[in-house]
């Protein structure tokens, strides 16, 4: 009986060891899909990427593992990185133009250790301007 082990952020073992999974799906698809085959569970993300990659290509359920809240925020982070969507304005260089929330911001941002909360929080405080500049309008 094989022993199937996964998900990982980085390549356990062989050529690969050490590498992102990311980056293995993306330079070695036939690896990864081998290795899935024969030992590799995945986590949805990478099963996502995989199929993006090859332009179809669906690894079946049973080879995928639903992932802690840890890894999710971590493979959010992943995404943002490699996508540049986590690219937030520093009000810090011209604190004139500034938003008012913009102190709170950085304060309340402080203790996230994920740039994909960062996000979320800055996009709440953006989404909150957006509703009251609505509420104005319709005064």
């Amino acid at each position: 009986m094989v022993v199937r082990k996964g998900p990982f952020r980085k390549w356990p073992q062989g050529k690969y060891l050490g590498e992102l999974v990311e980056d293995v799906i993306a330079n070695d698809p036939y690896y990864f899909m081998t290795a899935v085959k024969e030992w590799l569970d995945i986590s949805p993300y990478q099963a996502d990427l995989f199929e993006e990659i090859t332009g179809g290509g669906k690894i079946p359920d049973r080879y995928i593992k639903r992932v802690s809240e840890e890894t999710k925020l971590q493979e959010r982070d992943d995404k943002l990185y490699y996508s540049n969507n986590d690219i937030l304005p520093n009000w810090d260089f011209d604190p004139t133009l500034a938003p008012k929330w913009w102190p709170e911001f950085k304060e309340r941002s402080k203790g996230l250790t994920h740039c994909c909360q960062r996000v979320d929080l800055y996009n709440s405080y953006v989404q909150r301007d957006i509703r009251e500049g609505l509420k104005e309008l319709g005064k």
